[in-house]
């Protein structure tokens, strides 16, 4: 499922000025999908992926996420 409300703007930036501290590319695509279709899901509000993203690395969940979960 591709969420209606994926938006990239100026918050994505953050995310990427400390690339050691996240997982690889493959994973942080999968990662961020996941999350927001998680948020979508709960608060069935409109929210940005970038919004999501970088709550998600702002409180390092990003960082812990449970990534063969959503390996092929």
């Amino acid at each position: 499922m591709i969420c209606p409300f994926l938006k990239v703007n100026h918050l994505v930036q953050p995310i990427f000025t400390e690339p050691k501290k996240i997982a690889t590319g493959e994973q942080f695509v999968i990662a961020a999908f996941a999350m927001a279709e998680q948020a979508y899901r709960e608060t069935l509000e409109q929210t940005t992926l970038a919004d999501i993203l970088y709550n998600a690395f702002e409180t390092k969940d990003i960082q812990q996420y449970n990534w063969n979960a959503h390996r092929r």
